[in-house]
C-alpha cells in the first residue's frame, strides 16, 4: 500500500527504489521490527543493517504532555530548514532504507548518494536540484545508478539498472511512473535531507493542531557513534486516517540536521511489538564538499550510464 498523503511527512529521504524488477526472494530479510536505541542507562545487543552498524537501544524516554515537545518539533524543524537554505550547498551520504511495501518487508537497501543544491537556475537551464545514487545493496540491484537534474530530460530521471542481468541496461524514467515506483514508498522528488525538513515542520504542525498523540524528546541518543535528540511521536490508539503508530526522528546534535527517521505500525493481534513501516538513516554525512557539473554529467568516466 503507497502512503497517504497525510504520510507524505514521513521520510521524504527515501526513494531507495527506482528497482524495475522485483526483489529476489533471497535479498529479503527476517521481518523484524524491534528498535534498538544505545543510550548511557539501557544496554542491548546491536544490530546491522546492511554493512552499518546501527547503534540502537529502547531508550528510556516518557511520555510527556503533547503540547512542548510538538513545538519543539517546529522549532527544530525551523532551525534546520533555515540551516539547510542558508549553510549547505551540497553533500554527500551514504543512504541505508528498508521499507514494508504491500505488507511485506523489502531488502535492506544502501546507496551512496551526492546532492548539490542550486540557488536559482544555471547558464544550461538546471534547476533547484541535482540528485546522483549509486546502489551498493541487495545484490539484485547492486550497481544501478540514478542521475535526476531538476530541469533536464523533461524531469525524467536516467536510470542504469545494475544487478547481474542486463546490468548496463540505460533508460529515462519518469519519476512517478509505475516502473519507479513499483517498489519504493517516495519519488525522487522527495529526496533529500531539505526536504525531510520541510515534511518534518508539516508534520509537526499537523500533530499540533489535532493534539491526539504523545511526544517525547530524549536528548542524548548514540546513533552510530554520535550524539542525536530523538523526537518521537506515539499514537497510542489505531484510528482511521493516522498514518502510524509510533515515528521517531534523529537529530544529530553538532550538525542539527535529521540523520535517521523511522515509523511503525500498530503490533499484530498475536505479537505486541509494533510493525516496521519503514526506515531510513543518512550515514557518513559530508557537508558542502564542493561538488562540481562533473559530478552530475552521465559522460563522466567514474560512471557507467550507456
Amino acid at each position: 500500500m503507497k502512503p497517504s498523503p497525510s504520510a507524505h511527512w514521513l521520510p521524504a529521504v527515501a526513494l531507495l527504489a527506482l528497482t524495475t524488477a522485483p526483489l529476489a526472494a533471497e535479498d529479503t530479510p527476517p521481518q523484524s521490527s524491534t528498535l534498538l536505541v544505545r543510550s548511557n542507562t539501557v544496554k542491548s545487543n546491536p544490530q546491522r543493517v546492511g554493512q552499518q552498524r546501527v547503534g540502537i537501544e529502547k531508550a528510556a524516554a516518557r511520555p510527556t504532555d503533547s503540547l512542548n515537545p510538538l513545538r519543539a518539533i517546529l522549532i527544530q524543524g525551523q532551525e534546520s530548514l533555515e540551516r539547510c537554505r542558508r549553510d549547505i550547498k551540497d553533500y554527500t551520504c551514504t543512504l541505508i532504507a528498508q521499507e514494508r511495501i504491500d505488507g511485506q518487508l523489502q531488502s535492506v537497501k544502501c546507496c551512496q548518494a551526492k546532492v548539490k543544491h542550486h540557488d536559482e537556475p544555471d547558464a544550461e537551464g538546471n534547476g533547484s536540484i541535482s540528485i546522483y545514487l549509486k546502489y551498493k545493496a541487495p545484490e539484485s540491484i547492486k550497481g544501478r545508478e540514478v542521475l535526476w537534474i531538476d530541469g533536464q530530460n523533461d524531469g525524467k530521471m536516467l536510470v542504469r539498472k545494475g544487478g547481474s542481468r542486463l546490468a548496463f541496461l540505460t533508460a529515462l524514467i519518469e519519476p512517478t511512473s509505475e516502473m519507479a515506483t513499483q517498489n519504493s514508498r517516495y519519488t525522487i522528488h522527495d529526496f533529500g535531507i531539505q526536504r525531510l525538513v520541510e515534511r518534518m515542520i508539516e508534520f509537526g504542525s499537523i500533530e499540533l493542531a489535532g493534539g491526539e498523540c504523545q511526544t517525547n524528546v530524549v536528548e542524548d541518543v548514540d546513533v552510530d557513534g554520535r550524539s542525536c535528540r530523538l523526537f518521537e511521536v506515539i499514537h497510542p490508539e489505531r484510528r482511521d486516517g493516522l498514518p502510524f503508530h509510533c515515528a521517531r526522528v534523529y537529530i544529530d546534535k553538532e550538525l542539527q540536521l535529521p540523520t535517521r527517521f523511522e515509523a511503525y505500525d500498530w503490533p499484530n493481534e498475536d505479537d505486541d511489538q509494533p510493525v516496521l513501516i519503514e526506515r531510513y538513516a543518512y550515514c557518513d554525512l559530508q557537508l558542502n564538499v564542493g561538488l562540481t557539473p562533473k559530478d552530475f554529467d552521465k559522460n563522466s568516466s567514474d560512471y557507467q550510464f550507456r
